[in-house]
């Protein structure tokens, strides 16, 4: 009798865990599949379009309103529905922004749209186009959270946006690990220049695809000294502002204008200019941009 109780019971374990293991492959399957990374570039693309010339748009807003009225089933979505949606965040003949329950409220019909596309929304809190490396998107998360007040008081007082900001010291810093950085607080790899007063340090660069060279580096006392000097340093160069880079509204048109003053000459092994597209990429990423939707 005991070892037909032990066959029974071990019989009994071995089901429970195969069911433990079906139920949990399909919460994880349901998970992957809630949004794919064609999805969120499409949301993204579309957010882009519908905010130029009147302040970024935050793609998951805009995708979790097209979710909700699409029974969350992002396969579904058209650019007219999501104009529409983009348009509602705007003050109608005007480029000035509403909150998102204004623009929720204008896009859906019923109570119980308006819970589900709640739910969407806090389901792509943590969404991005990352790739998911352990241990390695908490800290770039600590990152952008130490430097996001500075860059928006930067853009406040110079008019570069804050995922411009973000993204150049992510580049010119590599996250903050760099020895520029991290021993100096030049975030940028901003040169000094006769112009500069303060302190100074030499250091090797990479100029082109492989080109090295040695120059010297405006040293700073603190991450915020670097950011504030990174804004004063682009107002003052008429390049910057003679390209465009304090007329564009949108982080795309402020990277191709960085670019085209000249700030970076980094460039592939094709010999072609690549810093607009690295700022691009960094900022879609990152999610950088919602940080612009918020100003």
């Amino acid at each position: 009798n005991m070892k037909t109780i032990i066959q029974v019971r071990s019989v009994l374990f071995i089901l429970v865990l195969i069911v433990s293991v079906i139920f949990m492959s399909k919460i994880f399957n349901n998970n992957k599949k809630f949004i794919t990374i064609e999805n969120i570039n499409y949301y993204i693309d579309l957010a882009d379009k519908y905010s130029e010339g009147r302040g970024q748009l935050n793609w998951k807003e805009i995708a979790a309103i097209d979710g909700g009225i699409n029974d969350n089933n992002f396969e579904k979505s058209n650019e007219e529905v999501i104009k529409k949606i983009a348009n509602s965040f705007y003050e109608e003949g005007s480029n000035n922004k509403k909150s998102f329950d204004e623009a929720l409220q204008e896009c859906t019909s019923s109570k119980k749209e308006k819970e589900k596309v709640k739910l969407i929304l806090e389901k792509l809190q943590n969404t991005s186009l990352r790739q998911e490396v352990e241990g390695e998107n908490a800290n770039k998360d600590k990152f952008i959270a130490s430097i996001k007040d500075y860059a928006i008081n930067n853009y406040k007082n110079y008019g570069v946006l804050p995922s411009i900001t973000i993204s150049q010291a992510i580049i010119e810093s590599n996250w903050g690990t760099s020895e520029l950085a991290s021993k100096y607080n030049n975030y940028f790899g901003v040169k000094a220049d006769r112009r500069w007063k303060g302190k100074i340090v030499n250091f090797s660069t990479k100029e082109n695809y492989k080109d090295v060279i040695n120059a010297n580096f405006r040293a700073y006392n603190s991450v915020e000294e670097s950011v504030n000097d990174q804004g004063k340093f682009l107002s003052e160069n008429s390049r910057y502002r003679d390209n465009g880079l304090f007329s564009s509204t949108s982080y795309i048109g402020q990277a191709n204008a960085l670019e085209k003053a000249g700030y970076a000459t980094a460039k592939d092994e094709n010999g072609e200019a690549i810093y607009a597209d690295t700022l691009i990429r960094v900022i879609r990423e990152n999610n950088l941009m919602i940080i612009d939707s918020m100003l």
